[in-house]
């Protein structure tokens, strides 16, 4: 008998995993820094950008060989929403446009403002490493995940909370809070995270029956690769234009953070020539997101009902996505990655400007107003029901903060991110680098101190507090996930223990 290969994926120990994720990392910043050199004008933000990244170049050599979730997550994190940004923000300058996506235009920072913004973000990193150093972490206690041998199990419970995730988004209206039946489905819905269920699946796929080093078999291929697939239709049908980026985090960063600092553990991951295809694939997947996104738009504004082919084509056709050989669909993806280093830039340069203006001072204690209004049932404070990120714009133009409630919500939602770097400067001021530390310190220690729940919900918060679209929605998100994997973790056991009991009984 022959053993199974699969041409699609294959099993990767996570020593090698942790050790080529990092070279392609380094591969990928070495390419940023060429591409600065060569394409952008010279001047001192050029500078401060190729010495930004050199520098975070080498944190990741010399953190190649660490297994640390944390570092992986962050760096992560850095590459993708720092440094790329920084590298096409010095290609651009001085045409650069942090105000994307925002009801306001802005002319670039000046130069000075740049530089010193960056080298207050070189100081939230030197914050980040010192509180790795500080308190370490060398295993992750993963007992209380199921084995892949539970995966049908698992299976059940998950598609049934899928169809209740995908009917709340689609087919739910946000009045529904307002009645009883609404409070029961916003439970469900709490503890039916779609997010959270692929994790667990692909954390269960993953984690191995014993035989630690065996090459996939054929229905470890067929769930992988069904996950996968299914994530990608669901979040792209829902408008999601970061649908293949969720899924490499779900699929591969997390799992490799939460099992990787096991002995002789290996993950599941697609071959070389299909992650090349996929990067290929992927603006195709946003345009058909934005498509979509756009079907959702019309059905809200009561027009005639918009067919998928021409919303796709008005996707295409709107901004020209495919002129100059497709230049300019690559600039708005890159825009998009952009959001959290731009909202960074522009947090600094107003709280230079401004200090503690009082849309600053004011923004504590709206967001624990938030935090109380997302956490405790009913709504307590009805003027505080939009999250803190959706303020982000009167906090720049250091207005009054815009009110709203449940209803009306879905019409003017248009969150921004803080970043965590952003959040700590309106917190603690030039002292925000300082907060940092002390947040890592903390997360670290509940991930080390106090069991699989804790560590789980700290990796998640983490990274939700990274790009921080409201810290208070981080936290509900990260609660979530952990309510979503103890529900349906706990389910599994019930289920395996009516298979198993009869069966004991009759013995």
């Amino acid at each position: 008998m022959t053993a199974y290969k699969s041409i699609l994926i294959k099993s990767v120990a996570c020593d090698t995993l942790y050790r080529n994720y990092y070279r392609s990392s380094n591969a990928i910043a070495i390419i940023l820094l060429v591409s600065m050199v060569f394409i952008a004008n010279f001047n001192i933000v050029l500078m401060s950008a190729c010495f930004f990244n050199l520098i975070i170049l080498g944190f990741r050599r010399k953190f190649q060989n660490s297994h640390d979730p944390f570092v992986l997550i962050f760096l992560t994190f850095s590459l993708l929403f720092v440094e790329f940004p920084i590298a096409v923000m010095a290609m651009r300058y001085p045409a650069y446009f942090p105000t994307n996506g925002l009801s306001f235009d802005l002319l670039a920072p000046s130069e000075s403002t740049i530089v010193a913004a960056i080298g207050l973000l070189f100081v939230f990193y030197l914050g980040f490493f010192a509180a790795v150093a500080f308190t370490p972490i060398k295993f992750i206690d993963t007992i209380a995940l199921p084995r892949s041998r539970d995966i049908q199990k698992i299976l059940v419970i998950a598609i049934v909370l899928l169809v209740i995730s995908f009917a709340y988004d689609n087919y739910f209206s946000v009045a529904t809070t307002f009645k009883l039946p609404g409070a029961w489905i916003e439970l469900t819905k709490f503890l039916a995270y779609d997010l959270a269920i692929f994790l667990i699946l692909f954390l269960v796929v993953n984690r191995s029956n014993g035989n630690l080093v065996t090459q996939p078999n054929a229905w470890l291929t067929t769930y992988y690769l069904a996950f996968g697939v299914l994530f990608l239709v669901l979040h792209t049908f829902n408008g999601s234009k970061g649908a293949i980026l969720l899924l490499f985090y779900i699929a591969f960063i997390f799992p490799l953070a939460i099992l990787g600092q096991q002995p002789r553990q290996c993950l599941l991951v697609p071959r070389l020539w299909f992650i090349t295809v996929s990067i290929f694939v992927s603006p195709l997947i946003f345009i058909v997101a934005i498509a979509f996104r756009l079907i959702r738009m019309n059905s809200r504004s009561d027009n005639e009902a918009l067919s998928f082919f021409n919303a796709l084509t008005k996707a295409v056709s709107n901004d020209d996505f495919l002129s100059n050989n497709g230049s300019l669909l690559f600039e708005t993806i890159s825009d998009r990655l952009s959001v959290v280093f731009n909202r960074y830039i522009l947090i600094y340069q107003n709280f230079n400007t401004l200090g503690f203006s009082e849309s600053v001072l004011a923004l504590p204690g709206y967001i624990v107003r938030s935090f109380l209004n997302l956490h405790l049932p009913g709504t307590p404070f009805l003027d505080e029901y939009y999250p803190s990120s959706m303020q982000l714009e009167s906090i720049l133009q250091d207005g009054s903060y815009r009110v709203g409630d449940a209803v009306n919500l879905q019409e003017s939602l248009n969150t921004q991110p803080f970043s965590i770097f952003g959040l700590a400067l309106l917190f603690a001021g030039f002292f925000g680098p300082f907060l940092f530390f002390v947040l890592v310190i903390a997360l670290r220690w509940l991930c080390v101190r106090c069991g699989f729940w804790f560590a789980l919900f700290s990796l998640m918060f983490f990274n939700a507090i990274l790009s921080c679209y409201g810290i208070e929605v981080a936290f509900q998100v990260s609660l979530s996930i952990i309510a979503t994997f103890y529900f349906v973790t706990t389910l599994a056991r019930m289920l395996a223990r009516l298979h198993v009991t009869p069966t004991a009984s009759h013995q």
